[in-house]
């Protein structure tokens, strides 16, 4: 199963952003590794596969021209007593060799557009940690940095 992206999602050079699929797993417990997480691989896909099928949530990637997953953004409906429900992003993760080449505006305007056909008007990340030169291309997509 994979999830839709719109059409006004442009292809930037080689990259294109689609739905998560099955094939796309391994590559996402590579870029995972790339973090730095120490993940289990056994169950890896079955996790993977809960949020595919889950009502609220979403997974795009960014394939290169092998079609190989070079990035990736979970996104789902988020709840809370303070605000309304908003599209958070859970993860936003670039390979080393994809980065600096539109790949992550690509996948925030995945999320953004898979919002809006959920009928949320908020995007929010919350990031315990974040390089900053990570965050600039955040701000150049026009979104705000809520600091205390």
């Amino acid at each position: 199963m994979e999830a839709e992206v719109n059409s006004k999602v442009p292809a930037l050079a080689s990259l294109i952003c689609r739905g998560v699929a099955v094939r796309d797993i391994s590559d996402i417990f590579r870029l995972c590794h790339q973090l730095g997480y120490e993940l289990r691989q056994i169950g890896f896909g079955d996790k993977i596969a809960h949020i595919i099928e889950r009502p609220g949530d979403a997974i795009f990637v960014v394939a290169d021209t092998e079609d190989t997953a070079v990035g990736f953004i979970h996104v789902y409906i988020g709840h809370a007593v303070e605000i309304k429900a908003c599209a958070q992003i859970q993860a936003l993760v670039v390979a080393c060799s994809a980065r600096r080449q539109g790949a992550a505006k690509l996948l925030v305007g995945a999320a953004e557009e898979w919002a809006r056909a959920e009928g949320l008007q908020w995007l929010q990340w919350l990031s315990l940690y974040c390089s900053s030169y990570r965050v600039l291309p955040m701000t150049s997509m026009g979104h705000k940095a809520l600091t205390p």
